[in-house]
Order: C-alpha cells, then structure tokens, then sequence
C-alpha cells in the first residue's frame, strides 16, 4: 500500500520534471498520470477483492509519543478505492482529449491531479486519526488548482 502512494508522489514529480523540460506533451503527461491509479485499481481489483482478506500496515512516526501512520485495505475500502482510483483514470483519460496539447501549466495541473488522486486513496486506506488528518490536508490543499486555461 505504501508502494502505491509512493507511486503516486513519485509519478507527480516526474510529471512536474518532464513539463519544465518541455519532454513530454499534454497527452502523455495525462497518460504517465494515470498510471498510478490504475496499478491501484489492479492492485485492488487483483488481490483484496478476490479474496476478501484485511491488509494492514503501520509505520511509526514519533516513537516517543505512540504516532503511528497507518493505513488498512479491507472489502469497504478496497471499494472505495475503486471508486476513487477508478474515477482518477476516466478523469486522466478524459483530460487527454479535453486539454489542447500546448495549454499552459498543463504539467502542474496533471501532477495537482495526481496528488489529490493519491490524497483521495490514502484517505480511503486511513487507519489512525493521524494518518486520516494528513491525508484530509493533502486532499484540501491539493484541491485548490485553478485548471488551465483552454485555447479556443
């Protein structure tokens, strides 16, 4: 699970480099994002739906204090992130054709993307109020892009 959102933050930054060095055009930018939610969506669809096993895993933060981040894949959330990851590909999908190729910020507006998508499924897989409270934040504050503007 840790893995998956690693994916995530990994893939927003690649997506943030490949747009400053004008490697990559909205399309592929669009598709490179949809990677990580999909390989949750395959991860879900694959291993905890099939059969109906509860995954936990913690890491602890601040020892001292007993701050755990934790997260947990069950039935209900192993759904959810389906609805969630699910939806974040058709949004990625959808984007390759709505956005013109050389709009402007479109790197930044596909990892904002992707972060709230990653932000969206660590809330899903929340197990601690601390994991729940950060993961709350990324989503709010990864919500607040304005899209970029379409050439007419």
């Amino acid at each position: 699970m840790w893995l998956v959102l690693a994916a995530h933050a990994v893939g927003c930054a690649v997506i943030l480099l490949a747009g400053r060095l004008r490697a990559a055009s909205g399309p592929a930018l669009f598709a490179l994002a949809a990677l990580p939610p999909a390989a949750a969506v395959t991860l879900v669809g694959t291993g905890v739906l099939r059969d109906g096993a509860v995954r936990t895993t913690s890491f602890e933060w601040v020892g001292g204090l007993g701050i755990d981040l934790a997260l947990r894949l069950d039935p209900l959330s192993a759904l959810l992130t389906l609805v969630v990851s699910g939806i974040g590909v058709a949004v990625f999908v959808y984007s390759v054709g709505y956005f013109a190729p050389d709009a402007p910020n479109l790197a930044r507006f596909a990892s904002t993307l992707l972060a709230f998508s990653g932000s969206m499924l660590g809330l899903v897989w929340s197990d601690s109020i601390w994991t729940l409270f950060i993961f709350w934040e990324l989503t709010s504050s990864s919500s607040w892009r304005r899209p970029p503007s379409r050439p007419r």
